[in-house]
């Protein structure tokens, strides 16, 4: 009498709960720079942000970095000839929800990257892609799992410290690279797409 009930609450369930598997698995499979063996994508994502001071060297292998549009505290722009890198992040006001546990920071079990102690927080919203006119699909859970990016910094002559985006030279690679959080709890992250196709993020402390 109670089992067809039972199934259909099972049902219901079962997309969240493979949502949340999904949501897990990509953090827990992210490689890092040391885990990459493309070579190409490699040499190239060890030129971008904190990688030349982590690993004590400079690549020599050119990048053609997209100039920088704008930025604030909830985006930055880039925009170069024939491509558009925009990222954004939204308030977020629910800091009660977050909790550590073994470690690490999980909004509702699911473990996330860049939490900081400092407020406001804030949500990574959006990672938007655009080349020749086609907008480069990516997950959602490639950057909705990252909190606090550090978004609106600027050096001195203008560039953002925090965030980068780069074509390769042949312009067959982009890399869109930011900071998430500060501290012990910061982390660079790097999205790889090739051909106008997402294929992987790399993510590292920042030390």
């Amino acid at each position: 009498m109670f089992r067809p009930l039972a199934r259909r609450i099972a049902v219901m369930a079962f997309p969240s709960l493979i949502a949340s598997f999904l949501h897990a698995s990509v953090q827990q499979h992210d490689p890092g720079l040391s885990d990459v063996t493309d070579p190409t994508f490699h040499v190239e994502i060890a030129q971008l942000g904190l990688y030349p001071e982590i690993i004590g060297e400079d690549s020599v292998v050119p990048l053609d970095a997209l100039p920088l549009r704008s930025c604030s505290a909830d985006h930055v722009e880039f925009f170069g000839d024939g491509i558009r890198v925009r990222i954004e992040a939204q308030v977020f006001d629910h800091p009660t929800w977050v909790k550590r546990s073994r470690g690490m920071f999980k909004l509702e079990g699911s473990p996330i990257l860049g939490w900081s102690r400092a407020t406001p927080h804030s949500r990574m919203s959006r990672v938007e892609v655009v080349i020749d006119g086609t907008v480069v699909e990516l997950p959602v859970e490639a950057f909705t799992d990252l909190f606090d990016p550090l978004l609106g910094s600027r050096s001195v002559d203008g560039l953002s410290l925090f965030a980068t985006a780069a074509r390769s030279l042949d312009g067959w690679r982009t890399y869109v690279h930011a900071q998430v959080g500060e501290g012990i709890e910061a982390r660079i992250i790097t999205w790889v797409i090739e051909d106008g196709h997402y294929q992987l993020r790399v993510i590292d402390k920042a030390e």
